[in-house]
Parts: C-alpha cells; structure tokens; sequence
C-alpha cells in the first residue's frame, strides 16, 4: 500500500493526524476543566468542516454534482467550531449538545456518503458501517442523558476523535478501482 499522491489523499492523511492527536490530547489527565475540551471541539470541528467542504469542491470538480450533504455539515461545523473557540469558558450543558449534534450529524453525513465506498472494499466498508452505527447509538444516548458524566464526555470526545482520526488515516491509503 502506498500513500495517494492526490491531494485528497495528503489532506485525509493530514486531517486523520490532527485528529488523532487531538484525541491523545484529551486523554492527558492534566486536562482539567472544559476549557481545553471546548478548544479541541472547535478547532477539530473548523479543521473536518474545511475538509468536508474539500472534499465536495473535488467531487464536484469531478463529477459535476454537489454532495448537499457534505456542504450542510461543513457549515454545522463550522457555526459549532466558531461558537466553541471564540468563547472557550462554556458550560458543560453547551458541550454536552453540541457535541451530540456534532456527533450526530457527522455519523448520518458518514451513512448517507457511504455507499460511494464501496470501492474502497467490503471490510473497510462493513468496519465504517459499523462505526456511524455505534456513532448514531452513542449521540442519540448523549442526547437523552446530556449531564451524565464530564469524563464521559471528555472521553467519548476523545475516541470519536481517534476513531475519525483513524478513518481518515486508512481512507488516505484507500486507492479506488480504475473505472469509477
């Protein structure tokens, strides 16, 4: 396997590091307070809004259509990205929900764009399937239980970080079969 020298592959690729690094970061029992959670919210939001909407540019560039999808999560992420880096002192029910709906609407962006990967093959595909499912489970639980626990948000957190970090590591050494 080899790294795609396309710049879809480089930025899935740079997007999966900063990612999984931001979810690493979340797991420093330093972190206290939700300062730094609003922080990597925000900042990992504003860095998936932009690929998202990279994304949509390249597949329209190629296909002539538009992912409407893709383009509604791009800007939900970056009005959530903006609400949660300019005034990072927000309380642990504004993190709580939009984190649910971040979480919510990324897993049914994921759902409804999945079946464009099934050239990518049946594992990749069934383990991505699989992940939005738990996703979907994960956000409609949060939503219901929103001030379960702060660490339990901190760590949800951080694994939707690594688990996306990681998707989008594999995705970047995906190469598409000729013809599609």
């Amino acid at each position: 396997m080899k790294l795609l020298v396309t710049k879809e592959g480089k930025a899935a690729f740079a997007v999966g590091i900063v990612l999984v690094l931001s979810g690493l970061l979340m797991t420093n029992p330093l972190n206290k307070g939700n300062v730094i959670v609003s922080i990597i919210i925000g900042m990992t939001a504003l860095i998936k809004a932009g690929f998202e909407l990279y994304i949509q540019h390249i597949f329209f560039k190629k296909y002539g259509s538009r992912l409407k999808q893709l383009i509604a999560t791009g800007i939900i992420n970056i009005i959530i990205g903006l609400i949660m880096t300019i005034p990072p002192y927000l309380s642990l029910h504004m993190t709580a929900y939009l984190f649910t709906f971040m979480y919510i609407s990324g897993a049914i962006s994921q759902l409804t764009v999945i079946k464009h990967l099934r050239f990518s093959g049946n594992d990749y595909h069934a383990v991505l399937l699989g992940l939005n499912y738990m996703a979907l489970a994960m956000g409609v639980f949060l939503l219901t239980n929103p001030l379960y626990s702060d660490t339990l948000i901190e760590w949800l957190v951080a694994v939707y970080l690594i688990v996306a970090g990681f998707a989008h590591i594999v995705g970047a050494f995906c190469e598409p079969k000729s013809g599609i």
